[in-house]
């Protein structure tokens, strides 16, 4: 090589050049490159939509799965707690959940809180009552929040008594409920 060699390829770079390999077009190649093919093109929608796929049927699954076990276990309850009310002779009140009946409109009082326990003598209203618990506390609420109005005073107790004694004893038909008793009785 001559002296004269050396100076074409010192011009020829200029030292601004990239030192990259070329390809034959002349062009540089890159150092990713884009994947080809049908199977590696469009892989990244596919995991996507297979993700999105498996989270529906886990979401469904498990909305099922939580709604049929709160259903059965709500339903082997209730017949628990039938069974346990009917087969108990010792002991014959069944007690409600407090009712909280508000005022409508009074200074001195905003809402009653009550609780009530009825005297069950017969087998088959134990058992009408456990399985129309929901409907009998709904009779109750009404008849106390028409008895009670908030802009004048509260009734007697027995009063209250003897009207939610006959509500309820209109929506039975196994029986009738002679006895209330008033657990708690809080006017605040």
């Amino acid at each position: 090589m001559t002296s004269q060699d050396v100076q074409e390829i010192e011009k020829q770079f200029a030292g601004n050049e990239l030192d990259e390999p070329a390809d034959e077009a002349g062009e540089s190649i890159p150092e990713k490159r884009r994947p080809s093919g049908p199977e590696k093109r469009h892989q990244w929608p596919k995991k996507l939509y297979f993700l999105l796929a498996t989270a529906l049927c886990m979401g469904a699954a498990g909305i099922g799965y939580f709604s049929v076990q709160e259903g059965y276990y709500t339903a082997e309850r209730e017949k628990l707690t039938a069974k346990k009310v009917a087969a108990d002779t010792k002991n014959k009140l069944f007690t409600l959940k407090p009712f909280v009946v508000p005022f409508d409109k009074t200074e001195k009082s905003t809402y009653l809180l009550l609780t009530i326990s009825f005297a069950l003598e017969d087998r088959k209203l134990a058992e009408e009552v456990v399985k129309n618990k929901a409907r009998v506390r709904g009779i109750i609420y009404d008849t106390l929040r028409k008895n009670i109005s908030g802009t004048g005073p509260v009734p007697p107790l027995a009063e209250l008594k003897k009207a939610v004694i006959r509500q309820v004893n209109t929506a039975l038909t196994a029986g009738q409920i002679k006895n209330l008793y008033v657990v708690e009785f809080l006017i605040v």
